[in-house]
């Protein structure tokens, strides 16, 4: 049998035991782990998706690979991502250059948390000690109560800058509770981060997250992003038979490239030939004569019959004198 198949079956009867009411017989840790295990029994078990989120000026580009976890983040200023061997890299699209992390902090691939929310659920359940508490609601979905740094799980505590942690006041104010809502069919319907920022006049209201219909199975995509709703899906592929190698690095920052290329070359550069000829036909355009611009031209007039008049008095000299 295989270990996912086993570990969605202790999932379910943990779920199921919980529903049941046994919760003294059942640890939140064993609740996490069935949570856990039937969130990802939803997910397509091979394939990929790509998505490409954008408003009126910008767009960024997203990946996620099935079978092995990779993923890339394309947002025109770099490349972020994962292999399908678990190397976690980035591309700088200015230079060509690869940089591979030899020690990547814990959650190097967090910025793709609120476009995947079950990608970043798992990652929170998988993150050690940073779950606190799960509620059963009444609608049978649950919330999950989280400790992380800054509220985010990019960073672990003992992974901060001292300066950072300075920022916020120190260990114990860095640390927020995170409470993330999920229904019963484990979809991500809210996220919210509790307590003040050190520059925060409020506490932040919770965010509520959507699920777009193109979300293949039990993966969760968003249509707008909770933190940036201004972006939406602008495109979106599932191909359930995509091999892992179109994640590799070298696929991923050619296909990167390319797109650049691609960009450039439709944008039109005008031949110097073309320039002369443009600016033939250009036509000056005259402002409103009214204020500055009316002096301006009546000064200029001036100028010249004070010119001309100077000329002819210059004339009448010049003959007056050879007279």
């Amino acid at each position: 049998m295989k270990i996912r198949s086993l570990r969605a079956i202790i999932g379910v009867v943990a779920l199921f035991l919980m529903g049941k009411g046994a919760h003294a017989q059942t640890t939140p840790k064993e609740i996490a782990a069935g949570i856990r295990a039937r969130l990802v029994e939803g997910w397509p078990k091979a394939g990929s998706v790509h998505v490409v989120y954008g408003d009126d000026l910008n767009t960024f580009r997203v990946g996620y690979e099935f079978s092995t976890g990779a993923w890339y983040r394309d947002n025109r200023i770099a490349v972020l991502g994962r292999d399908p061997d678990g190397i976690l890299y980035d591309w700088d699209p200015n230079n060509g250059r690869v940089k591979r992390f030899e020690k990547p902090h814990t959650g190097l691939g967090s910025s793709l948390d609120e476009l995947f929310p079950g990608y970043g659920l798992r990652a929170l359940l998988d993150l050690h000690g940073s779950l606190q508490s799960i509620t059963q609601e009444p609608d049978a979905g649950y919330t999950l109560a989280f400790t992380l740094p800054r509220g985010e799980r990019e960073f672990t505590i003992e992974e901060l800058p001292e300066p950072e942690l300075a920022r916020w006041g120190g260990p114990e104010k860095v640390m927020r509770t995170v409470l993330v809502r999920v229904d019963s069919d484990l979809m991500v319907r809210s996220i919210h981060v509790k307590g003040l920022a050190p520059w925060a006049k409020e506490e932040s209201p919770a965010y509520d997250v959507d699920r777009s219909p193109n979300s293949p199975g039990g993966f969760q995509l968003v249509t707008r992003p909770p933190t940036n709703p201004e972006f939406t899906v602008k495109e979106f592929r599932f191909n359930p038979a995509e091999r892992p190698d179109a994640f590799s690095i070298a696929t991923v920052t050619k296909e990167a490239k390319d797109r650049r290329l691609a960009v450039r070359e439709r944008t039109p550069i005008a031949r110097p030939d073309e320039w002369a000829e443009r600016d033939a036909k250009v036509t000056p355009i005259l402002g409103n004569t009214s204020g500055e611009q009316r002096w301006s031209q009546s000064l200029v007039i001036a100028g010249a019959i004070a010119v001309g008049i100077g000329v002819v008095a210059w004339i009448v000299r010049r003959r007056m004198v050879r007279a």
